[in-house]
C-alpha cells in the first residue's frame, strides 16, 4: 500500500515540473517572501508618531505636537496597546519625575532617537540630556514581515491545496480515475497520495518562506512545526472540496478563487482586528491555524499547542466529511 502511495506523490511531483500554472503558484510565495526580506525594514511611515499618556503634562504635550505627530491615551495600558501596534510609534510618559520611552523594540532607529531627542529638548537644552528607559515589548523583529511571513505561510497552506485539487481534476478530466477499477491502486489510496502530496508542498513551502523572511536564527522549528503540520489539515480540506466540486481545470480556478477569499480573510481579520473582537473568529478553524502560526513566529509566550491542536482537530473532521463526498463523487 505504502508503495503504491508513493508512486502517487512522485507521479504529483512530476506533474508539478511540468504543468506552468503549477510551477507559477509554487514558485509565487517564494519569490514574494525574497521581496518582503529585501524591503520590509523600509516599509514604514516616515512621520515620527509619539503616544503619551495623562502623566506628561499639558506644556510638553503641546511642544511635542509643534515636532512630532501625537497621539494621546487614556491610561498606561492605553499607551502600550498603542506602542504594540503595527506602525513604529514610541510611548513616552513620566514616572518619577523621570522621563521613560517606552519601545515595542523594532521601531526604525530614527523613530526611537527622534522621541529620545524630544525627551531631552523638553528639559532644555542647557540640561543634561535625560536617562532614557528602554522597555522592549516585543520581539525585536520588524512586524511588517513577522505578520507578512504569516500571510505568505496561509498562502503557502492555499498553494498546497491547489496542487493537491488540480491533480484530482486533472484525472477526472482525463478520466485516469475510471482506470484505478483494472489496477492495484485503490481510490482510497489514491486519495490518501494526493494529501500527502500537497501537505509537503504546503508544508516545505511555509517553511521556506519563514526562513527566507525571518531568516534561520529567527525560526524555532520546536514551534513553528507543531503549527505548520496541523495547519495542513486545512491545505487538505482545500484540496479535497476542489478536487470535488471543479469538474475542470478552468472552474477549478473559478472555484479556487471563491474558496481563498473566506481562507484568507479570517486570518487577515485576525491580524487587523483588536483582541476583544477575536471571539467572533473562534467557530472558524482557519482562525486557529492563524493563531498557531502568530504564536510561534511572534515569540508570544503562550503554549502554540492548543491553536495547533484545535487546527488539527476541526481540520480533521471537515476532512473526514469531505473525504465521505470526494470518495463517493469520484466513483460515479
Amino acid at each position: 500500500m505504502i508503495a503504491r502511495i508513493l508512486r502517487v506523490m512522485a507521479r504529483d511531483l512530476v506533474d508539478i515540473t511540468r504543468e506552468n500554472i503549477l510551477v507559477y503558484v509554487v514558485v509565487v510565495p517564494l519569490v514574494f517572501a525574497i521581496g518582503l526580506r529585501l524591503f520590509a525594514p523600509s516599509l514604514g511611515s516616515t512621520l515620527v508618531t509619539v503616544v503619551v499618556d495623562p502623566s506628561v503634562d499639558e506644556g510638553a504635550v503641546e511642544w511635542l505636537e509643534t515636532r512630532f505627530r501625537v497621539d494621546r491615551v487614556e491610561d498606561f495600558d492605553s499607551l502600550r496597546s498603542r506602542v504594540m501596534e503595527f506602525d513604529d510609534a514610541p510611548g513616552i510618559l513620566v514616572r518619577d519625575g523621570s522621563p521613560m520611552l517606552l519601545v515595542e523594540g523594532n521601531e526604525e532607529e530614527y523613530v526611537v532617537m527622534a522621541a529620545a531627542a524630544g525627551l531631552s529638548a523638553l528639559r532644555g537644552e542647557s540640561a543634561p540630556p535625560p536617562e532614557v528607559n528602554w522597555v522592549q515589548s516585543g520581539s525585536g523583529r520588524s512586524l511588517i514581515a513577522e505578520y507578512g511571513s504569516i500571510f505568505l505561510v496561509i498562502m503557502c497552506l492555499t498553494i498546497g491545496g491547489f496542487v493537491m485539487g488540480l491533480g484530482i481534476v486533472g484525472d477526472r478530466e482525463e478520466r485516469s480515475i475510471d482506470a484505478l477499477a483494472v489496477t492495484p491502486l485503490r481510490l482510497e489510496e489514491y486519495l490518501v497520495g494526493r494529501a500527502v502530496t500537497g501537505s509537503m508542498v504546503a508544508l516545505i513551502l511555509g517553511y521556506s518562506v519563514l526562513l527566507i523572511v525571518l531568516g534561520p536564527a529567527n525560526v524555532d522549528a520546536l514551534r513553528v512545526l507543531p503549527a505548520l503540520l496541523a495547519s495542513t489539515s486545512l491545505a487538505i480540506l482545500f484540496g479535497y472540496l476542489l478536487g470535488t466540486f471543479s469538474s475542470n481545470q478552468l472552474g477549478a480556478i473559478a472555484f479556487t478563487k471563491a474558496l481563498a477569499l473566506p481562507y484568507t480573510m479570517v486570518p487577515l481579520a485576525g491580524m487587523l482586528l483588536p483582541d476583544r473582537l477575536h471571539r467572533f473568529l473562534y467557530p472558524f478553524p482557519n482562525y486557529w491555524s492563524f493563531e498557531a502560526l502568530r504564536r510561534s513566529i511572534l515569540d508570544v509566550d503562550a503554549s502554540v499547542w492548543p491553536p495547533a491542536l484545535l487546527t488539527l482537530f476541526a481540520g480533521g473532521i471537515l476532512v473526514a466529511i469531505v473525504w465521505h463526498r470526494t470518495r463517493a463523487q469520484l466513483r460515479t
